[in-house]
C-alpha cells in the first residue's frame, strides 16, 4: 500500500505534527504547500521523524516548483519519483515501482480568490487540464492522480466543466472514462471529495473554514482535494480517504471543529492511499 499525505502548512513549522502523522499513518509520500522557508522542511534534503522508538526518514524530491514540496519515504525502496513537467504552481511526476507498475502524480497549489477573479481561476484550470492531457499522451497512459490546494470547491465551474478538470462526484459515471461535448471528447476525473460536502455522511465538512458577513457564505470549503482517473480505480482505496483532524497527539481543530489556524494551519490535511506494493 502507498499512503499519501497532502497539507497546506500556512507557512508554519509543523514538523512535530508532520512527524506524528507520518508515523501514525505510515505515510510514504508527503506533499506540502505553503511550507515555511526558514525551517528544515524547506532546506534539508533528508528529514527524520522519531517517536516511541519508531523512526521514519524522508528524502526531498528535487523540484523547481516554488509552491509544492514532495518528500519520499526512504524505506520505500521499490519506489522512484521522477518530475517530468513543472511550473511555479504544479509538479507532474511519474511514480514507478520495481515491478514496472507506474502512474502519474500531479500536485498543485492554485490561485486564491483573494488575489484573482473566479474567471482567472477557471482559465487556469482549463490550462492545467490541457497540460495533464498533453503529458498523458506523451507517457501513453492515463493512470493519473491529481492532488493539491485548488482554492476552489469541488462544485466550482473549473473543477467540474469538461474543458476544465472534469472532476465529477460519481465513480460509476467516471468509469465510462470520457464523454463527448459539442463533438469533442473529454476525459473524466473522479473527485471523491464531493463525499465530504455536508454533515450526514462525514464528520468533516471540508478542509477550510471561512465565515464572512456576506449573503453568500459556504462556511466550510473543500479546497484541498485528490482526484483520480478511472484507470486507477483498480488500486484506489476508497474507504481510506480522510480529512485529518488530529495527528494522534494533538487536535488540528478547536472545540467548534474549526482548523486551528493561528499556530497550526487554517487548512486540514488529507490522507489517501493506493493499494500498490
Amino acid at each position: 500500500m502507498l499512503t499519501f499525505l497532502f497539507w497546506n502548512l500556512k507557512r508554519n513549522n509543523l514538523a512535530v505534527n508532520l512527524r506524528n502523522l507520518a508515523i501514525l499513518h505510515d505515510v510514504d509520500i508527503l506533499i506540502l504547500a505553503e511550507f515555511p522557508e526558514d525551517s528544515s522542511l524547506s532546506t534539508d534534503l533528508l528529514i527524520s521523524f522519531s517517536i516511541g522508538g519508531k523512526n521514519i526518514q524522508f528524502k526531498k524530491i528535487d523540484l523547481t516548483c516554488s509552491k509544492i514540496q514532495i518528500y519520499q519515504r526512504v524505506s520505500t525502496k521499490s519506489l522512484s519519483i521522477k518530475p517530468i513537467e513543472e511550473s511555479h504552481r504544479y509538479v507532474m511526476a511519474t511514480i514507478k515501482f520495481q515491478n514496472n507498475e507506474k502512474f502519474l502524480m500531479v500536485a498543485t497549489h492554485l490561485l486564491s480568490l483573494l488575489y484573482v477573479s473566479e474567471d482567472t481561476q477557471n482559465y487556469e484550470l482549463t490550462f492545467l487540464g490541457q497540460e495533464i492531457e498533453k503529458i498523458e499522451k506523451k507517457i501513453k497512459h492515463t493512470r493519473t492522480l491529481l492532488v493539491g490546494d485548488f482554492n476552489m470547491n469541488p462544485f466550482a465551474k473549473g473543477m467540474v466543466s469538461a474543458g476544465g478538470i472534469h472532476g465529477i462526484s460519481s465513480q460509476k459515471i467516471a468509469a465510462k472514462k470520457t464523454r463527448i461535448v459539442q463533438g469533442r471528447e473529454y476525459p473524466y476525473f473522479y473527485n471523491p471529495m464531493w463525499n465530504f460536502l455536508g454533515d450526514i455522511n462525514s464528520k468533516n465538512q471540508g478542509t477550510y473554514h471561512y465565515r464572512k458577513a456576506d449573503h453568500l457564505c459556504y462556511f466550510w470549503n473543500t479546497f484541498d482535494q485528490v482526484l483520480i482517473r478511472p484507470d486507477l480505480f483498480d488500486v484506489w482505496d476508497r474507504d481510506f480517504l480522510q480529512i485529518v483532524v488530529s495527528d494522534g497527539q494533538n487536535d488540528l481543530i478547536n472545540d467548534n471543529g474549526i482548523p486551528i489556524g493561528k499556530h497550526l494551519s487554517d487548512h486540514l490535511p488529507i490522507l489517501f492511499r493506493l493499494n500498490l506494493n
